[in-house]
């Protein structure tokens, strides 16, 4: 304690005479900051500890489940057309093994594509106003 002191009068003493202070002036500031410290502080009588509220919201566990409940909306996807090997989904133009999202395109077929990622997987499908397939065929 007294090393540490005596380390940190030093490092005073350098600054102080940049400043132009003396260090005795120095030595009864910090005499007084000490004095100040080794005074014995009054706490919170228990009485009041024991009448303060407890500041933390406490939660049950119906609270928690029912409370923290937030829907997630899922996105639509919408496939438009099918062209080759390329697919029109919410009208943007993708490849097979592109992504959408968190869903990577896994599979194109003549009516359907498969949408997949580590979770779940969709399958999409042309859909006319009456929820029907379409069908196109050439000679």
């Amino acid at each position: 304690m007294i090393l540490l002191i005596s380390l940190a009068l030093f490092g005073i003493q350098n600054a102080i005479a940049k400043e132009g202070i003396s260090l005795e002036q120095e030595v009864k500031e910090y005499d007084q900051i000490f004095s100040k410290i080794a005074n014995k502080r009054i706490g919170v009588d228990v009485k009041n500890i024991n009448e303060i509220s407890n500041p933390f919201v406490v939660q049950s566990s119906e609270q928690n489940s029912s409370d923290l409940k937030i829907p997630v909306q899922e996105p639509e996807y919408s496939l438009e057309a099918i062209v080759d090997r390329k697919v029109k989904i919410n009208g943007q133009w993708y490849w097979i093994n592109e992504t959408i999202e968190s869903f990577k395109i896994t599979k194109i077929t003549q009516k359907s594509v498969i949408l997949a990622n580590e979770i779940e997987q969709k399958e999409l499908f042309i859909k006319t106003q009456d929820r029907s397939n379409i069908e196109i065929l050439s000679k």
